[in-house]
């Protein structure tokens, strides 16, 4: 079972401290029985250098 009980468009930072969207959860599980987290970029397109 999952920890925590997230909702779609939930947000969190990532480790960069950018904005990121929980998707949903995955259909398949880790070892422990968990459901995989998907999380989301707010912007999906690639920044140049």
């Amino acid at each position: 079972m999952t920890r925590s009980k997230l909702k779609p468009g939930d947000t969190k930072k990532d480790r960069k401290g950018r904005t990121i969207y929980f998707k949903g959860y995955s259909d398949e599980l880790t070892k422990k029985g968990d459901a995989i987290e998907l999380w989301e970029p707010v912007n999906h397109t690639r920044q140049s250098d």
